[in-house]
């Protein structure tokens, strides 16, 4: 049995083993670019439970993981969870949908309603959260980065759940189950889901915040993720 792990930081156990967001952070990693570093797997809840369950995990989810780079990643997905044997469960956790990315500055111009230079940002996948790693910005474009950040509900969610539930769609046809929860998304989503998907519509984050404090960059430890086993349960 394997437990396939698709999600953001919450759902990878980043931080839970040392302070490195991503592998390629870690001199002893350099070039395993954009996974989550191999001490911080163990800590992830879905690790958890795989060991309760004797199951094996596979986590592809890592830090900052927007739902694009996701769909950028289906294809490669597919293709790990179609070479093996295994009954598969899927775990996709949902992260903030308020991301943008564009190759074309027009659209940023549509979008956001202000006519400035946003060739910066072109092509990159923005949090417009505050956190996103820009490197050194100038004043002008440190503007347009808190404008975008300011004016982030403008995005289109709409769209991006019709991606998000296709995207779903597609994993639940080559798994055996899938597990759908929200992790940065703090809003409740009414998704059209297959049968073999079971979805709690809370996010994880929330769950936590209540009874525990963060450990490290805003992740918590690995002890806290233990405490989701009685909401995740119920779900296998």
């Amino acid at each position: 049995m394997i437990f396939y792990n698709i999600g953001d930081g919450y759902s990878s156990g980043c931080c839970t083993g040392n302070l490195y967001t991503i592998s390629q952070d870690d001199p002893k990693y350099f070039g395993a670019k954009d996974v989550e570093h191999p001490e911080n797997k163990p800590g992830s809840f879905i690790a958890n439970l795989a060991d309760m369950y004797k199951a094996r995990p596979i986590t592809v989810g890592r830090h900052n993981l927007t739902l694009e780079v996701m769909l950028d990643n289906l294809e490669r997905y597919e293709s790990e969870i179609a070479g093996h044997n295994d009954q598969i469960t899927a775990f996709i956790g949902i992260p903030d949908l308020y991301t943008f990315h564009s190759e074309n500055e027009e659209q940023f111009k549509s979008l956001f309603g202000v006519d400035t230079d946003y060739s910066t940002f072109v092509g990159k996948h923005l949090l417009l959260n505050g956190t996103d790693n820009l490197g050194e910005l100038t004043p002008a474009e440190l503007s347009t980065y808190q404008m975008m950040c300011e004016k982030r509900k403008t995005v289109d969610v709409a769209k991006k759940i019709e991606y998000l539930e296709m995207f779903i769609q597609r994993i639940s046809n080559i798994t055996h189950k899938v597990i759908v929860y929200r992790t940065t998304h703090l809003e409740s989503l009414d998704l059209n889901l297959p049968n073999n998907v079971t979805f709690l519509n809370e996010s994880i984050v929330e769950i936590l915040s209540k009874q525990h404090q963060p450990h490290r960059r805003g992740y918590f430890d690995k002890e806290a993720y233990k405490t989701l086993q009685r909401s995740f349960l119920k779900l296998l």
